[in-house]
């Protein structure tokens, strides 16, 4: 039990060993990772809206479709 922590020498770390990061500049990561991921939530979900869009054509057009085999054009739009 007392040598469990020699199999991880990279957790023995003293203080001085730590780095202390400048608070702007935290504020600065945090303010360019956010506007990073609203750029990605708002890509996401257009693409969320396109497949939604595009879902409901399909299931539109091969719910309409009649089993005589009419052309689609004198589908009701």
């Amino acid at each position: 039990m007392g040598d469990s922590l020699s199999k991880f020498p990279k957790l023995q770390t003293s203080k001085d060993q730590l780095e202390i990061t400048p608070l702007s500049q935290i504020d600065s990561e945090v303010k360019a990772r956010s506007m990073a991921e609203t750029h990605f939530d708002q890509s996401s979900d257009l693409q969320l809206q396109t497949r939604h869009c595009y879902h409901r054509v399909v299931h539109k057009l091969t719910s309409n479709s009649r089993p005589e085999g009419s052309n689609l054009s004198d589908a009701p739009s």
